[in-house]
């Protein structure tokens, strides 16, 4: 008896750990690469504007750009490699960056707002490493995202990272990536404006210079299996 009031607390304690979610954040999407070299497939010439101007909606356009989920995941943050048109002014004109999720890919008509998620974070609450490529245009945005408490399901999702940017003295852009990386596709999207060179909707043959990182959750099935495995294993122990 003594043995079992041992084993008991010591096989549950690991019957919880088990049944917990994964731990440690993994890429669930990278377009940017390990660094911030060109020779990872960045490319300082194809980027794309990427504005909203509150006062002047009709300029407003962004890059969506798609990944799928094999499971189901919290996410934790998510990075973008921005570049600024006006080197004097640089990225203090932006206020902000709106994150959006959506479940199907944005057209002109469904950009401003994701459907999954879409949240507007203070550019103060956002790590800019900057110059971050041989270009001191370029930054790399990165965004926590942890007390959002967003879960995405498996499933396939499109994600854009916008500038809330007030002043016409300079452009935002998305740095396109050619880096083979997840998923890899040439997939993105400007949606928005058709002020802009072919705006509206348009394939760019490109990969847009996001990262998206997060937590596999395990199905349950898989939980309820390894559970059962756990507490047969206590029982034998205890005869």
């Amino acid at each position: 008896m003594p043995s079992m009031l041992v084993r008991t607390p010591i096989l549950l304690a690991l019957c919880c750990c088990v049944l917990a979610p994964a731990a440690g954040a993994v890429s669930l999407m990278d377009q940017i690469g390990p660094d911030g070299s060109f020779q990872q497939g960045l490319s300082n010439n194809s980027t794309q504007i990427s504005n909203f101007y509150a006062s002047a909606p009709q300029y407003n356009v962004a890059v969506a750009d798609d990944f799928t989920l094999a499971g189901s995941a919290s996410v934790s943050s998510v990075e973008a490699a921005l570049f600024a048109s006006n080197s004097s002014v640089g990225f203090g004109q932006i206020t902000g960056l709106r994150v959006n999720f959506f479940s199907a890919q944005p057209s002109g008509s469904n950009f401003l707002t994701g459907d999954v998620l879409s949240a507007d974070i203070p550019i103060a609450a956002v790590t800019l490493t900057s110059p971050w490529t041989t270009s001191a245009l370029t930054t790399l945005a990165s965004i926590d995202l942890s007390a959002l408490n967003l879960v995405l399901s498996p499933g396939s999702y499109w994600l854009s990272v916008v500038a809330i940017n007030n002043s016409f003295a300079t452009d935002m852009g998305i740095l396109m990536s050619s880096f083979a990386g997840t998923p890899g596709n040439d997939n993105a999207r400007q949606v928005g404006s058709t002020l802009w060179g072919g705006g509206g909707d348009r394939g760019l043959n490109a990969d847009a210079a996001f990262r998206v990182s997060g937590t596999p959750i395990p199905e349950p099935s898989t939980l309820m299996l390894v559970g059962a495995g756990v507490l047969l294993l206590a029982r034998r122990r205890t005869h």
